[in-house]
């Protein structure tokens, strides 16, 4: 469990309150027709549920600072890194559940990321859940190598920018 003096990375869920607002809404909104028309066929009615997954969810996302975690919210579970473990913290694409491969560059918001820890094992984890844009991911990777004691090399973060 997060505790209390955790603290939450501001804008670390930005990006999928928006999509999660658009697509949610949208569908949302496709939804609701046989409500209002006398008819047979309930169409994406019964798919309601999860249209409101996809809006409220991702108000509960993000990335929290303990002092011995890093935690990610994420759709469906909670990652706890413990700061000992982390060697690394950078950005990413995006990999997730509406993309069919990498995504760096998405119309009308530009180059996107995704934040990145590499472990002490070796062990490298990309969090879809903090899509943002590039900048901002890079921001927040920075955020979390400040948090646990990382100096950041010129050349790794300007080969991400």
């Amino acid at each position: 469990m997060v505790k209390k003096s955790g603290v939450y990375v501001h804008g670390s869920a930005k990006g999928v309150r928006v999509g999660g607002a658009i697509l949610g809404g949208a569908w949302m909104v496709m939804a609701l027709p046989p409500l209002f028309i006398e008819s047979e066929n309930l169409g994406l009615l019964p798919l309601s549920p999860l249209f409101l997954y996809w809006i409220i969810r991702p108000w509960f996302m993000g990335v929290w600072l303990t002092e011995e975690h890093v935690v990610v919210k994420s759709w469906y579970r909670r990652y706890r890194l413990p700061v000992g473990e982390i060697s690394s913290a950078s950005v990413a694409g995006y990999f997730g559940l509406l993309s069919k491969g990498v995504i760096r560059w998405i119309p009308f918001v530009g180059a996107v990321g995704t934040l990145l820890i590499t472990e002490q094992s070796g062990r490298r984890r990309d969090f879809p859940s903090t899509i943002a844009k590039r900048k901002a991911a890079l921001r927040l990777a920075i955020r979390v190598r400040h948090h646990v004691g990382i100096e950041h090399p010129r050349s790794d973060v300007s080969a991400l920018e």
